[in-house]
């Protein structure tokens, strides 16, 4: 007996989505760049916005933090009230 077909995911974390990330968050007014962290050529991804600057190890983890950053319930559980900045 076969198992049911499992539809592909429409968002994967894959390279063919980082433009995408990438082209969103442009839209969403953030100022993107890369900083090298090791000899190897390893890179961190920021954006930033508004006083905020977030890091991650690729486009999509960076778009997710925006995300979860913005998001009213994350910002209600954290604490936050609407555009408070999170302490660093």
């Amino acid at each position: 007996m076969s198992s049911p077909a499992i539809p592909y995911p429409r968002l994967s974390s894959h390279l063919n989505v980082w433009n995408s990330c990438l082209h969103l968050l442009q839209r969403a007014g953030y100022a993107l760049s890369t900083e090298e962290v090791s000899a190897d050529g390893d890179v961190l991804w920021l954006a930033r916005r508004d006083g905020y600057t977030l890091m991650a190890d690729n486009p999509i983890e960076l778009l997710g933090s925006v995300d979860v950053l913005f998001s009213d319930r994350v910002s209600s559980d954290l604490g936050l009230m609407q555009g408070e900045k999170r302490a660093a």
